[in-house]
């Protein structure tokens, strides 16, 4: 009882730390997304996020990798053995490097024929879209080397660091797009080249953290055979998974741009970019209760890990909803707040991003307790394989002269379909209350969700006047989303927590 209750406070703390730091980095992203709109204009934004996006599209490869880091790295931390972890993290570094290798080839030679040959680019523009393209895979292969620091901060929960961090991050990201106002070169390149910048030096300050607190993190060179063959087993597999949801999401972008060009993809980059940002403050929540979850299932502490996987779901769907209600009713004038210049379809997509994300959100906990049994071979040729029929179809739509729209669509049929049987594989696999989480927590949040859209919507019939509309809807959607949680969407302990929780930050402050 005691262990668990210091885990819950762990638990607290951490998500305490990443929602600040989420808070500050979704400010900082939204304003510099507009920065960024401003300087480059629609057509080089749109540039930009297809060509990024084609180089990230890679990133199946090594987040495949990242997970098989992340699960390793975090049961030898829950069974307590440091030789394990040091041996799994050199072992991890080289994988990382012949990945590094294996992609740089792979982009400059394929990567390169694509985005000249194939990427519907004003001709004016090709050569500034070449030299973001090479900027981009070096900001990606930094991106990539950083992961084992990366997961081995977050397998130790050190969550504060991993908060000052991403703030950094952030803020030399906002201050890249600031420079681009005074760029001597040109603005497109110039940012690029900045990005890249901010990139290694976040790499290096990962890297010195990692050295100075954690021994096992000092790369000594391994040759584990059997264990880098059981690491790139479990990542083989996690990549078809992988492959598949990019595949959608970066397939479906250069779709667009074939379809309808660069002014689409920037709609759909600053409607990825809100989804993000409102997401951020739910993956506060995930990042931390997910070591949480992997070490509980290596422990064998079934009830402990079923809990967690209830809160999970709950508590990262009501930190989402809190924000994306608001955001759903008042689009419009927001967009036009945030951008001055609205691109055609943004509003729609917005709309239709976060209506997606809401069935991801519940799927988070249920990926990292299958990802921690270590048999995923059939669940990911289950939901992987389903993803795959995305592309096809969504080209299949556009070809018939449907909206850009369409896309969408099909991505939230897509998420309901792949939660449906991420709960059909954990009930085959481990017996999981699959009932009982149905009837629990998604009946939960289905009844927080509508109860609390009411009283915004007589609001949004009652007042027409636009910006009295606006303000009565925001105010609306927060009082009535938080009663209807605080009073229906939890138990009496997490309400006994809230209350208390409240009642010692009341106290500090007086």
């Amino acid at each position: 009882m005691t262990e668990s209750l210091h885990d819950n406070r762990r638990l607290a703390k951490n998500s305490l730390a990443l929602f600040i730091r989420m808070i500050v980095l979704m400010g900082i992203s939204l304003y510099t997304s507009r920065v960024v709109l401003q300087s480059l204009g629609v057509s080089d934004m749109g540039i930009f996020n297809v060509v990024g996006g084609f180089v990230s599209m890679f990133s199946i490869i090594s987040n495949s990798l990242s997970s098989s880091i992340s699960r390793y790295l975090t049961i030898a931390l829950g069974e307590g053995n440091e030789k394990r972890m040091s041996i799994v993290f050199s072992t991890s570094l080289n994988m990382i490097y012949l990945i590094c290798l294996f992609l740089l080839i792979v982009l400059e030679t394929f990567g390169l024929w694509f985005v000249n040959y194939k990427m519907t680019i004003p001709t004016a523009r090709i050569t500034a879209a070449n030299w973001v393209f090479q900027i981009s895979i070096l900001t990606f292969l930094i991106d990539i080397i950083c992961l084992p620091y990366n997961a081995i901060t977050i397998s130790h929960e050190r969550m504060t660091a991993f908060a000052y961090i991403g703030i950094f991050e952030a803020l030399g990201k906002l201050c890249a797009a600031l420079l681009i106002a005074v760029s001597p070169f040109d603005k497109l390149v110039f940012y690029s080249f900045l990005l890249a910048i901010v990139a290694i030096i976040v790499r290096m300050i990962y890297t010195a953290y990692c050295r100075i607190n954690f021994p096992e993190s000092k790369y000594h060179f391994t040759f584990n055979k059997d264990l880098m063959k059981e690491m790139f087993g479990f990542s083989g597999w996690n990549f078809f998974g992988i492959s598949s949801s990019m595949l959608a999401d970066q397939g479906v972008n250069m779709m667009l741009n074939v379809f309808f060009g660069p002014v689409v993809n920037a709609a759909r980059g600053i409607a990825m970019q809100v989804s993000s940002a409102v997401g951020s403050l739910c993956g506060s929540f995930t990042t931390a209760i997910n070591p949480q979850i992997t070490k509980s299932y290596a422990a064998n502490e079934r009830d402990y890990y079923i809990q967690l996987c209830d809160r999970g779901a709950r508590f990262s769907y009501y930190l989402y909803f809190i924000i994306a209600l608001p955001v759903l009713f008042t689009a419009p004038i927001l967009m036009k707040l945030w951008l001055g210049v609205v691109p055609d379809h943004t509003v729609n997509f917005v709309r239709l991003v976060l209506l997606s994300s809401f069935f991801s959100l519940l799927s988070s906990p249920l990926v990292t307790l299958l990802m921690a049994t270590g048999e995923i071979k059939i669940y990911q040729l289950l939901v992987g394989g389903f993803r795959f029929i995305v592309l096809p179809l969504c080209w299949l739509l556009l070809k018939l002269g449907l909206p850009p729209e369409s896309v969408f669509i099909v991505s939230i049929g897509t998420e309901l379909c792949c939660l449906s049987l991420r709960l059909l594989r954990l009930k085959i696999q481990i017996d999981f209350p699959v009932r009982k989480f149905i009837e629990k927590t998604i009946g939960t949040i289905l009844f927080v969700t509508i109860a609390s859209m009411i009283l915004p919507c007589f609001v949004n019939i009652f007042f027409t006047q636009k910006w009295v509309n606006f303000i009565c809807v925001l105010i609306t959607c927060v009082l009535s989303t938080c009663s209807v949680i605080y009073f229906k969407g939890i138990d009496n302990v997490e309400r006994i927590f809230i209350r208390n929780k409240i009642l010692q930050f009341k106290h500090t402050i007086s």
